[in-house]
């Protein structure tokens, strides 16, 4: 049913629908498919956020990524 094309449409949809970058948690208030059909075709909930061309809160491999409520995707932002 799933293809990394349609979930990467379906993050995407979700910042503009929202307003807001999906967390984990969407996923388990049914606002998205679940974590582990994002994991079984990226990997990582992370790396399906990344090819969306979204950011990963928080620290991850040393990396520390901006916070979610600071951040307004450049492609959504009224400029």
């Amino acid at each position: 049913k799933w293809n990394k094309k349609s979930l990467i449409t379906l993050l995407k949809n979700f910042v503009k629908d929202h307003g807001r970058v999906p967390v984990a948690s969407d996923c388990r208030q049914k606002l998205l498919p679940g974590v582990s059909i994002f994991e079984d075709h990226f990997g990582t909930w992370g790396n399906a956020k990344k090819e969306a061309d979204l950011p990963v809160f928080g620290v991850s491999h040393g990396e520390l990524y901006v916070r979610k409520e600071d951040y307004v995707p450049r492609s959504f932002r009224n400029e």
